[in-house]
């Protein structure tokens, strides 16, 4: 029985020496890689180049995390978007068109929605022509916003700007 558990230590023991000098190899060609490599720069960010590349953006594609008629801040020697002769971007591609583009179907919307459910306007039957041309134009709205948000998405504005 002794000779059982003495040969089962030895068996469990021995790959953990032998795994321990191949680790202690294996960390050597490694530090030796990377020695071999040299010292390689990483590459950082500051408001100067971020500022560069949204320049190099497409209009259609910057941000809009500027404020309305705010200028992006230039480098010294740099001169201005505005000093370039660059034009403005187009009113169409901000958020501030497409929200008040949408604000105004959705309170056509509500408007029509306030006329229909008033009280007593369903059940008159004085009022069933109106309650039809009500019920009409608020087909047209709906799809008015289904048209403007159809129209958002073919020219690349983000989802959330027609929410």
């Amino acid at each position: 029985m002794k000779g059982i558990v003495i040969s089962v230590a030895l068996l469990l023991v021995g790959p953990s020496n032998a795994s321990a000098q191949s680790l202690a190899n294996v960390a050597e060609k490694e530090k030796e890689r990377r020695e071999s490599l040299g010292s390689t720069k990483a590459e950082t960010h500051d408001d100067s180049t971020l500022a560069a590349r949204r320049r190099a953006m497409p209009p259609s594609r910057r941000p809009t995390d500027l404020p309305a008629g705010a200028t992006e801040p230039s480098e010294e020697g740099e001169e201005s978007l505005e000093d370039e002769g660059i034009e403005e971007e187009d009113p169409t591609q901000t958020q501030a068109y497409w929200r008040d583009r949408k604000a105004g179907i959705d309170r056509r919307i509500a408007g029509i929605e306030a006329q229909l459910s008033a009280p007593g306007f369903a059940t008159d039957p004085d009022n069933l022509l109106r309650r039809n041309q009500l019920e009409r134009q608020l087909g047209q709205a709906r799809s008015d916003l289904a048209a403007l948000q159809a129209e958002a998405r073919s020219q690349g504005i983000p989802p959330g700007w027609v929410r």
